[in-house]
């Protein structure tokens, strides 16, 4: 989110979007998720994914890690 701040703060926050892609200035940024590992409560009632998000800045793929316990 620190990388996105900053490209939006030296672009003047110039904001456009087209699917996967968002436009701060002259920047482009995309997201691309999938998901990796799914499970089901066993109820049915709840699902449990793994999900893997990948971010890109100017069509370079920026190092990302997120660690969430549940």
């Amino acid at each position: 989110m620190q990388k996105l701040v900053a490209i939006a703060k030296s672009a003047a926050a110039t904001l456009t979007s087209s699917g996967d892609q968002v436009r701060i200035g002259s920047k482009e940024v995309r997201l691309r998720a999938q998901i990796e590992a799914e499970e089901r409560s066993p109820d049915n009632k709840k699902y449990l994914i793994g999900l893997r998000v990948d971010v890109y800045v100017g069509g370079v793929l920026q190092p990302l890690t997120l660690a969430l316990w549940v």
